[in-house]
């Protein structure tokens, strides 16, 4: 699964394009691992794809929201979806956007890149809370569906 998840990131990287959907793509594939063998796999394949990914990837943005949050958040994903609705997504916007608001200094301020306008950083971070919004609640759905439909259907296999 850790090698599946650089060659999504790699694949999605070199289009530029879908960078953010391969990092998502390899972020769902910990929420899976997490589901079949629990927290010390699921984080040991966080540290292995985020070293790899950091090591090869030609898009080192990919590879360091990967590490900086996408990767281990299905983790935090199901602790903070243990409490109310409301104190889940409070706690999960709060998580994303310090990540997020980091990965912004560091880019601004440590690697020198300069924003257009101040108008392009705040829709970033609009449009950035939306896809993080629409992927948590994709999660979600895919976790329903592969516990429900696919998870028995594996065991019955014999496949897990």
């Amino acid at each position: 699964m850790a090698a599946l998840s650089v060659v999504i990131m790699y694949i999605a990287g070199i289009t530029d394009l879908l960078s953010l959907s391969g990092v998502i793509a390899a972020a769902m594939a910990i929420l899976f691992i997490y589901i079949e063998y629990g927290t010390k796999t699921a984080i040991s394949v966080y540290a292995a794809v985020s070293v790899i990914s950091l090591l090869i990837l030609p898009d080192k943005f990919s590879a360091l929201a990967y590490a900086a949050f996408a990767g281990y958040y299905p983790l935090l994903k199901t602790k903070f979806e243990k409490r109310k609705k409301p104190t889940a997504w409070t706690l999960k916007l709060v998580s994303f956007n310090a990540v997020l608001a980091l990965l912004y200094v560091v880019s601004r301020y440590i690697t020198l890149i300069e924003a257009e306008t101040p108008a392009i950083d705040i829709m970033l971070f609009v449009m950035s809370n939306v896809l993080f919004v629409m992927a948590d609640i994709l999660a979600g759905q895919l976790t329903r569906l592969y516990i429900i439909k696919y998870r028995p259907m594996l065991y019955k296999r014999g496949l897990l």
